[in-house]
């Protein structure tokens, strides 16, 4: 078997934003008073709101983390590279108090909405209810294996302290930004 390259992703130019809610990244210059880093991530609130809900109701339900997949659309300007997230896609699969995965079926469910609404999958987002956050060896793992392109980043939340982290592979070392 020989596996071969098939599709290259490429940014798309800001100009090319369709939405009129998303078109205000036209000018990011002007949403921003201080530096803006050459990559950054724009999330609507609603996809945010519903990994919070997400998240909220497994742990009230069963005291486990939970996990799912931000989609959207990636593109650049001259300021750099940016994301933005359109929507949230639950994941699920086993689980515990310290222990996310997510399954198979799970994920060719979300990968079939991204190849539906022409979107990617651009964030892997989990949380780690009351623990903190922090990536562990498996995350990082889990980062390098699936979410290692430039426009691809993880982010871990701990919903009980209201704490949020970013985590994006590089070269493959796994950095941690605000």
């Amino acid at each position: 078997m020989k596996i071969i390259k098939t599709k290259t992703i490429q940014a798309k130019l800001s100009s090319e934003i369709k939405e009129k809610e998303y078109q205000i990244l036209h000018s990011r210059k002007e949403l921003h008073s201080d530096h803006i880093p050459s990559f950054f991530v724009y999330i609507n609130n609603l996809a945010w709101n519903a990994f919070i809900g997400h998240g909220n109701n497994i742990y009230k339900e069963t005291g486990n983390e939970s996990q799912g997949i931000f989609i959207g659309e990636y593109f650049k300007d001259e300021i750099g590279e940016f994301v933005i997230v359109k929507s949230y896609c639950e994941g699920f699969g086993d689980a515990n108090r310290a222990y996310v995965e997510m399954s198979e079926e799970s994920l060719s469910s979300i990968a079939n909405k991204c190849k539906e609404e022409d979107a990617l999958m651009l964030i892997w987002i989990h949380t780690h209810p009351n623990m903190g956050v922090f990536y562990s060896s498996v995350d990082n793992n889990c980062l390098r294996a699936n979410f290692y392109m430039p426009f691809q980043i993880g982010l871990v939340v701990d919903i009980i302290r209201k704490q949020v982290a970013g985590f994006k592979c590089s070269a493959g070392e796994i950095k941690r930004f605000q």
